[in-house]
């Protein structure tokens, strides 16, 4: 029903993060949007925040988590970003990464 998941490896992480960021010229600025968790701990420092929206996306409980929400055994529904309407925080879910910072 729920397929089948596991976490990354060390190596499986940095070659994502790395496919991820590849445009990142790492000289100009890095923004970030992030929702939920990320809002106060984005896991990174940042430089500046500020409010945002998102167009063309909406949150909802769309992501099955079998690992800080549920388990494998028996998945919890996080939220998640989806197509259509859009989604805007009063909270400061941007934030930018000065010049060459690498996260």
């Amino acid at each position: 029903m729920f397929g089948e998941s596991r976490l990354l490896t060390d190596e499986e992480l940095a070659a994502s993060r790395k496919k991820a960021l590849a445009h990142w010229d790492r000289k100009s600025d890095l923004w970030l949007f992030g929702y939920g968790s990320l809002i106060w701990n984005p896991g990174l420092p940042a430089v500046e925040t500020l409010r945002s929206k998102v167009h063309v996306y909406h949150r909802g409980l769309y992501l099955w988590s079998r690992v800080h929400r549920g388990t494998p055994e028996q998945p919890g529904l996080v939220l998640a970003l989806d197509r259509g309407g859009s989604y805007s925080r009063h909270d400061v879910p941007a934030c930018r990464q000065g010049h060459g910072a690498a996260p």
